[in-house]
């Protein structure tokens, strides 16, 4: 679709007015998290708990199906927890749609901006950027934080500033956003990083599913039905392996692994190839947001949230549709 929908449009500016207005919504929704809208929530099932709501709202929520819901530990877990999520999924899905969207977002902003209102050029963009870093940040996501680490890095060494200083100021980034990390998280690190031990289990799982049917695999989603059964009884269930790449090996067998592979890593290389000479330009910011998404689905499950893999797709066809444009203009 994102090939196809603007193979004949060189300007995608109506494509960002669309997801500019969705990453709004997602920004505004998680400030209210932050300030006050869980807190709202947490209080609000507390109460269902005790049963003290009005009869006709305590009714509606008493249903069987929706009290396993709100009882069960994953959902306990989410409502307790000070890490927003806004309108997505869990809060890591959060930090990749930022991720993904706010750089091309923010350059999509800046071009359409410089002919009608300078002042606007400087305000809106700015405004959206400093919401959506307040968002990853409340979202909690380390990998996230990482991941944008990387993007600063990148977009500092393609700047016009003398190589040196552009080498100093990348590294520099890396090093006080890694102190930051580690000052803010170090109770989690000190309790052995959790999640990472998580994740470990799922992809060490998932590689055993892979050996076992190396042609086909499994089958589409059928990760959570094989790990149920070689989990220790002390880890926790999870029905996604937490890694795209290894889940396509589990699901799909050796040729499906290497194809989506091949897919995302050979679509993702040859756009760099062809954009890494235009640095700060919306197409390699495109670029930059995508890569994002491909290193996210190292540690997360993005290829199964329709609001990151819709996206994704459709701005890695979108991107090689412009890129084919730009070589029909050049001469031969």
């Amino acid at each position: 679709m994102g090939l196809l929908a603007t193979r004949q449009f060189a300007d995608l500016m109506p494509v960002w007015l669309g997801l500019a207005i969705g990453v709004c919504l997602v920004i505004s929704t998680g400030f209210d998290q932050q300030f006050g809208g869980l807190e709202e929530t947490r209080v609000f099932y507390e109460k269902l708990a005790r049963g003290e709501h009005v009869p006709e709202i305590q009714r509606q929520f008493e249903s069987p199906e929706l009290r396993r819901v709100w009882e069960s530990p994953l959902f306990q877990f989410k409502v307790t927890s000070r890490r927003i999520y806004s309108t997505l999924f869990y809060p890591n899905t959060l930090a990749g749609v930022l991720l993904m969207l706010t750089p091309p977002l923010l350059g999509a902003l800046w071009i359409r901006l410089r002919t009608i209102s300078p002042l606007g050029q400087k305000i809106l963009p700015a405004l959206i950027g400093l919401g959506a870093a307040l968002c990853l940040v409340w979202s909690g996501s380390k990998a996230g934080w990482l991941i944008a680490l990387i993007q600063s890095g990148i977009v500092f060494l393609g700047t016009s500033i003398p190589l040196r200083w552009r080498r100093t100021i990348a590294l520099s980034i890396l090093t006080v956003g890694l102190a930051v990390l580690v000052a803010r998280n170090l109770d989690y690190f000190q309790r052995g990083a959790r999640s990472v031990s998580a994740r470990t289990t799922y992809w060490a799982a998932a590689v055993r599913v892979f050996l076992d049917n190396p042609v086909t695999g499994t089958g589409p989603g059928t990760f959570g039905k094989a790990y149920r059964g070689r989990k220790s009884a002390d880890s926790e269930m999870a029905w996604l392996a937490h890694n795209d790449y290894i889940q396509q090996a589990s699901d799909s067998g050796l040729i499906g692994a290497l194809g989506y592979l091949a897919f995302v890593g050979g679509s993702l290389y040859w756009l760099w190839r062809l954009l890494h000479s235009a640095t700060m330009t919306l197409p390699f910011l495109t670029w930059l947001g995508l890569l994002a998404w491909a290193i996210q689905s190292l540690s997360e499950f993005g290829l199964y949230v329709p609001a990151i893999a819709w996206p994704a797709f459709f701005l890695v066809g979108a991107l090689v549709s412009n890129a084919a444009i730009e070589i029909d203009k050049a001469p031969s």
